[in-house]
């Protein structure tokens, strides 16, 4: 396995059971001085590792369009979302990654279209795009610590 991939899989592995305890509500609850829930958060990351690999190579996505249109970034949070999609928003966060890495090993990101990150990123292969992954991973976990406690709270 990539390196990187067995992390990032240990990391979403961790993170599954870091929010095990919320219930639906506090998952899509939006914390005041805030612009989007947990859920949100993992969604986005699902989203961001399908756009950075099987979007920037031309391959089909693994999820569906609906999914990728909502969790995007620039996209809103709502603070309803049915369980059916909380659940697989959950299931397929690990999952996902066991099927990058059998792609990965089958060399199919091979015509990589480069890309500029928000952060003036410049991404020509996919290592480089899991290297980036990685960051935002890191990124949007620290932001769930954040609304975890915020919604914990209480």
């Amino acid at each position: 396995m990539h390196s990187q991939l067995s992390i990032l899989t240990k990391h979403r592995k961790l993170l599954l059971s870091f929010i095990d305890d919320l219930t639906n509500e506090q998952l899509c609850e939006i914390p005041y001085g805030f612009n989007n829930n947990i859920i949100w958060n993992l969604g986005h990351l699902l989203v961001t590792q399908q756009l950075l690999s099987y979007g920037l190579t031309n391959q089909p996505f693994k999820i569906s369009s609906k999914i990728i249109d909502k969790y995007r970034k620039g996209s809103e949070a709502f603070d309803h979302i049915s369980e059916d999609e909380v659940t697989l928003i959950k299931e397929q966060f690990v999952a996902l990654l066991s099927e990058f890495e059998i792609d990965l090993q089958a060399s199919k990101f091979q015509n990589f279209k480069m890309y500029t990150t928000s952060m003036g990123l410049e991404l020509s292969t996919i290592d480089e795009s899991i290297d980036f992954m990685m960051y935002h991973e890191g990124i949007h976990f620290g932001i769930i610590v954040s609304l975890k406690k915020l919604i914990t709270k209480k």
